[in-house]
This record gives structure tokens, sequence and C-alpha cells, in this order.
């Protein structure tokens, strides 16, 4: 069976939006794929395994307790270790050796050059480059591998998300809100010194602001993309040529979020979140990886506050699912009593826990596909 997707089709531009525009799209029913079976892999099964634990109570430098909901909170540093860009009061990025002991910081808090807000975002891009995103600045700052600071460009907004694709160039989203809607490109491509090389989609949504999409890497130098209230997502090699689309027909993820302000006001006090689509990556042999946040099997009311970890423990857990697009089946799921992000340019995941005593540390793990003979 064809289904239609128009929040997919709308990506390209205004034509498949219903204005005019020269960009066109060509769909096929083999670009379409509906998975809506369990795991097939009996043998398969999704481990998590930590490899850090960043932050002690000696260090200069604490972990924000709302961490575990920021995207792109931790990177591989090109040295060796981890880098960190959530600690508390913003304004720099924590490097980390490789057992997770504090080592150095980029930047410091300041308007200049080389200097950061407190809303922060970090990856590492083309010839291991160290990208900072500062939404409070509304700019992104480049670093040199060993830390020196090379410069600086600015975004138009405050980036949803980002993520650096194999081709070098950078894509970025941006959120609308309802005084710029039907304004504003959801998406814009920039090459890795900030010039822009596109900019497309426009938002259909009301209102705008709830408009939120999860984009990652191709390894073909194109981009997945799909709206966060829906499970489904595209292949892109560029932002007029739409390659598939995948949908994931499951109960746990019902398709056709409806929207009101009422129903904000009902989050976590009377109801749970929707479900979220929250990162798509292909890995090293082909497979996508996804995560996607859905309400706690225990949910139970209680209150709109601070995401601390407790807080996010009790309001969701996270979802993910590797799927073999040649085969079109899923390979194996794996349901996490924790609020699961992932980084924006290798493959790790991460989480903010609590000690006994209160602070705060980031688990940095390694998902990992094993196959049992």
């Amino acid at each position: 069976m064809r289904r239609t997707y128009p929040g997919i089709l709308c990506l390209v531009g205004v034509a498949a939006c219903g204005g005019e525009s020269e960009s066109s799209v060509r769909t096929a029913d083999d670009e379409q794929l509906v998975l809506s079976s369990p795991p097939s892999c009996e043998a398969c099964r999704i481990e998590l395994r930590e490899v850090a634990r960043l932050g002690d109570a000696a260090d200069p430098a604490s972990v924000r307790a709302d961490g575990g909901t920021m995207p792109c909170l931790v990177a591989r540093d090109p040295g060796g270790g981890f880098l960190m860009s959530g600690p508390v009061g913003g304004g720099q990025v924590v490097r980390y050796d490789s057992e997770g002991r504090w080592s150095a910081t980029l930047g410091r808090a300041g308007e200049g050059p080389g200097e950061f807000g407190r809303d922060l975002a970090v990856f590492i891009g083309s010839s291991d480059s160290i990208y900072v995103v500062d939404n409070s600045r509304y700019r992104i700052s480049v670093f040199e591998p060993g830390g020196g600071f090379l410069g600086s460009f600015p975004m138009p907004d405050r980036a949803a998300a980002s993520v650096p694709l194999s081709s070098g160039h950078l894509l970025l989203h941006f959120r609308p809100t309802d005084s710029t809607e039907g304004q504003e490109d959801l998406f814009h491509i920039v090459d890795p010194s900030g010039a822009e090389q596109a900019r497309f989609g426009r938002s259909t949504r009301s209102p705008a602001e709830v408009d939120r999409w999860t984009v990652g890497a191709h390894p073909d130098g194109g981009f997945w993309a799909g709206s966060q209230w829906e499970y489904e997502f595209s292949h892109w090699t560029r932002s007029d040529s739409l390659i598939r689309t995948i949908t994931r027909d499951v109960d746990w993820f019902p398709a056709g979020v409806e929207w009101s302000q009422e129903r904000f006001s009902d989050l976590y006090v009377s109801e749970p979140a929707p479900p979220q689509l929250m990162h798509i990556a292909t890995d090293d042999h082909g497979l996508v990886w996804t995560y996607s946040w859905v309400p706690d099997r225990n949910w139970a009311p209680n209150s709109v506050q601070l995401p601390t970890p407790d807080w996010t423990r009790r309001n969701f857990d996270t979802v993910i699912e590797v799927i073999d697009l040649e085969e079109g089946v899923v390979l194996a799921a794996l349901r996490s009593d924790e609020l699961l992000r992932h980084a924006c340019s290798d493959h790790l995941a991460y989480s903010v826990v609590e000690t006994e005593i209160g602070d705060t540390r980031v688990r940095v793990l390694e998902p990992t596909l094993v196959r049992v003979e």
C-alpha cells in the first residue's frame, strides 16, 4: 500500500506545500518502507557499555542537572577522551581524558571571540575540528583539535538540532515561532566556515514552535530528517532529492499527534508527554539506529519542573531500535529506563545521573548490536 507524508514532502520547499517553487520531488512505491513487525533477529541484542563517567566532586566544573535533555552534550575528543558542553553556568566546554578525569577547558564565559554563553552543544566536524554551537550568542565557534580558537560564524536563531555531514558541511535545524510561521526556513546547510550552501523547508504546523525535527548524517553525504512527533523519517541526498521514506508502525508510537494549548498545560500534570523521535543515525555497517523517548512504563501524574535525572527517569523511557534497510526489517530493540541521548558526531550515547550525595555525572555509553552465536 502506498502512503504519502505531507510533513516530509514539505521539506523540499514551498512547492510541495502548495506554493510555487522550481523544486520537485518524485516518489515511487518502492521508496516507501513501512515496518510494522517486531524485531526479527532472535540472536541479536543491543548492549550499552559504559566507557566513561564524566565528573568528579573535585573538578572545577560540575554537570548541569538538566544536561541529559541537551543535544550534543558529549563528543569524542580528537586527542583522546571526551568533550562535555553542559557545565553548570555554561561558558566553557570541558575536556576529560579517556578515563573520565577532568583535564582542561575550551573557551570561557563572555561575549568576545572564543567565549561562550550558557546553552552549548559540541561536535566534531571536518579535519577533526571542534564545533561549539552557542545558542546563547547565536553563533558557532570552531577550534583546532588541540583547542586553539579558529574563529566563529553567526546563526540566525537558536539551533534546535545540528549534525556534521560526511560531505564536510553542517546541517542545522531552526524551530520557527508563531510570529514567523511560513516565513522561516527550517533547515540550513553551511560549509565548515559558515558560508550558506542551502536553506529549505517551511513549517506547516500550528502553533509553529512545536515544529521540531530530528536530523542525522548519512554516509553518502546526504542526511536523515524526520519530524520529532512521528516515527517516520526520510533519506535525502540534497535538499531537493528524496531517496526513501521509512515509517515504523507500532502501537507504542501512535501517529497523528494533535496539538493544542490545553494539551501543553496538561503535560506531566495529568497526561504523559507523547512519544518523540530523538535520533537517527547510520553506523559503520550501514544499519540505522533510532532513539525514541516514550512515557515511562510506570508513569504517574506529577509536575512540570527542571528535568533532573530523577524527574526524567520517572517520566521517560528510551527505546532504541536497529534497522536493516537492505532486508527491510528491525533487527533488535532495547527499552531503557534512562533518558538517553546520542552524540551528534560519533556513535556514542549518554545519560546524566545523580550520585548518592546529589552530584551529577555523565554516563558515556557505547551502543553495540551483539549477535549471539
